[in-house]
């Protein structure tokens, strides 16, 4: 709830640029999460949809993306009306188990969200199966259709580093 209202306040502030870094420990030897379709840029389609919709609420639809390093953990987005974000993915960093979200030209505080992967995961399942049992077909902040979309641009980033809405076929 916290959270959510930091995106609500970032949204109506307006900001023309905002930045998410994403930093845990998950991928780390010994973790759970390590390993496997995670390496690389896998990590970029683990947490790459869950960022993109939260940019996405604040700033406005995607409408261009692109990798900026080689394995496509810094990426820049070009949202409607030019607005702009990045996000950098760090899940292997053993120093830290956060997200970190800053509305860059307004006056609103950066948020900081500790990760705790089990709350998390519980609160999206509850929420998901709130909103099947009320017949909700999306929010604000949640749909299936730009779910859709937001795997389409996380697929072209991983193989191609490079996604744009007027090349990419409709969903």
């Amino acid at each position: 709830p916290e959270h959510r209202r930091w995106l609500d306040d970032a949204r109506i502030a307006e900001p023309v640029r905002m930045s998410v870094s994403w930093r845990s420990g998950a991928l780390l030897e010994g973790s759970a999460f390590a390993g496997g379709w995670r390496d690389g840029s896998g990590q970029l389609v683990d947490v790459g949809p869950h960022i993109v919709s939260q940019l996405e609420y604040v700033l406005g639809p995607i409408v261009s993306a692109r990798t900026v390093d080689q394995d496509g953990l810094l990426v820049q987005f070009t949202h409607d009306e030019g607005r702009q974000s990045e996000a950098l993915i760090d899940l292997r960093d053993p120093t830290r188990d956060e997200e970190l979200y800053s509305a860059v030209d307004v006056s609103i505080p950066d948020r900081v969200h500790p990760l705790d992967f089990s709350l998390a995961y519980t609160r999206i399942i509850d929420q998901l199966l709130t909103e099947i049992n009320d017949g909700v077909s999306g929010t604000a902040l949640w749909s299936p259709r730009r779910s859709v979309a937001h795997v389409d641009i996380i697929t072209a980033l991983r193989h191609t580093g490079r996604w744009n809405q007027k090349a990419a076929p409709a969903s």
